[in-house]
């Protein structure tokens, strides 16, 4: 046995972009929002629909406000668009289960030639205004359960 001790390794740090397969998007724009700070850092973004189908709409997050002037072009001409390096993840809240992630790194380009499917309009179903009042008369012989607040007097 020598005196030597075993080299202890440290492991190397991935990059964001490591551990986040990048991706390659083509599709539509819809509802770009006005621009937002995040809470959490102040960070600039924007929201908007990427349809990446006939009928399959994406939620896309962008960190890059550069962006947004192209993305309203894109949705006011409707033009397909091409989105190099963007990071896909699941998400609860997109229509399609999934959500796109925008950054500076992305690279974006025309895709009119690359395009197999028409541009949809994405519509959002109106939900009807019921009054609490109007509830047993429109649901008579049915179970339904409904909550109200009532306020509790202090004496």
């Amino acid at each position: 046995m020598t005196g030597k001790q075993p080299q202890q390794m440290t492991p190397v740090k991935k990059r964001a972009v490591d551990r986040d397969e990048s991706e390659e998007v083509i599709g539509y724009i819809h509802q770009v929002s006005p621009m937002k700070k995040a809470a959490k850092n102040n960070a600039p973004y924007f929201n908007c629909l990427f349809q990446t189908d006939k009928a399959t709409f994406d939620h896309m997050v962008s960190f890059s406000p550069d962006k947004r002037a192209l993305f309203l072009q894109a949705q006011e001409t409707k033009s397909p668009l091409r989105l190099k390096d963007v990071t896909m993840s699941k998400s609860l809240s997109s229509p399609s289960g999934k959500s796109i992630c925008c950054r500076k790194s992305t690279q974006v380009s025309s895709a009119m030639s690359d395009i197999q499917y028409c541009h949809k309009g994405f519509k959002t179903t109106a939900q009807p205004q019921i009054n609490l009042a109007d509830i047993p008369q429109q649901v008579t012989g049915e179970n339904v359960s409904y909550y109200y607040y009532m306020p509790v007097k202090s004496f």
